[in-house]
């Protein structure tokens, strides 16, 4: 899978203000703290949303197999996914998301 499908499917976990969360990797629709790969997980931070996708893709756990895609949002969100993503609003965060997404996407066309 390209970086950039990757990220716009992790993006996807979260591209509406009722499915993102903030201090948190994941909350359930009660907004009750869950772990992101559960069933439960309605809710997700952006770095529990990438979690939550490299499990889907990779059943790896909580280890990325490729860092690649967290380095493009890493450098959209200023070198910090989780303080980012906690200290903005949800506008903010999607558009660090949609940077790191086209940054991959000029990556790949290259």
């Amino acid at each position: 899978m390209k970086n950039s499908e990757f990220l716009r499917k992790a993006k996807a976990l979260i591209d509406t203000p009722e499915k993102w969360t903030q201090g948190y990797f994941a909350t359930d629709g009660g907004g009750i703290v869950v772990d992101p790969h559960t069933q439960h997980a309605q809710c997700f931070c952006s770095l529990g949303a990438l979690w939550r996708q490299e499990v889907a893709e990779n059943s790896t756990g909580m280890e990325f197999s490729s860092q690649v895609p967290v380095v493009y949002l890493n450098r959209a969100m200023d070198g910090d996914i989780p303080y980012f993503n906690d200290r903005h609003n949800h506008a903010e965060v999607i558009a660090a998301w949609d940077a790191a997404i086209a940054a991959a996407e000029l990556d790949e066309a290259n």
